[in-house]
């Protein structure tokens, strides 16, 4: 078991992102670095059919793969970032602009890739701050469902 742990410790990490994917920009005299587009810049599994609930919210975008129903979304931080803005095909979002500040739940089914950098440490991982452990790209919209508002009105 220890040796097992030891040789864990040193498995090399698949990188967050390719290299080359950043650059610098000048924002009010402040040099910013900015990552380049997910799809040219992460690598990614091949092409899958996924469904679940899409938490969207404001610096939020959560997928919970596989829940059908609120009840099970997982703890956020588990879940995947979910990356709807790059996709193949274009589609609409219903209820955009609604709820952003609080959040609203959406039933996906879509063809998508998974990155192949899993379980990634807070600050080192994907979307708002890197702050998801991995990351799901979508190239095809399948269905979405409009569920509502995160929390339900009281």
């Amino acid at each position: 078991m220890l040796l097992a742990a030891l040789f864990w410790q040193q498995a090399v990490l698949p990188p967050v992102r390719r290299a080359g994917c950043f650059r610098q920009e000048l924002h009010d005299g402040n040099v910013a670095v900015v990552p380049g587009k997910d799809r040219t810049c992460v690598p990614l599994g091949p092409p899958a059919v996924i469904e679940g609930i899409w938490l969207r919210a404001f610096e939020g975008s959560e997928l919970h793969e596989g829940a059908k129903v609120r009840s099970e979304l997982l703890p956020s931080a588990k879940a995947p970032w979910l990356n709807a803005d790059e996709p193949l095909k274009p589609f609409t979002i219903p209820a955009q602009g609604v709820d952003v500040l609080a959040g609203r739940l959406y039933r996906v089914r879509f063809v998508g890739r998974r990155s192949l950098a899993q379980n990634r440490s807070p600050l080192d991982g994907f979307g708002h701050m890197g702050g998801s452990p991995s990351l799901v790209l979508v190239d095809e919209m399948l269905s979405i469902e409009d569920l509502g508002p995160l929390a339900p009105p009281k």
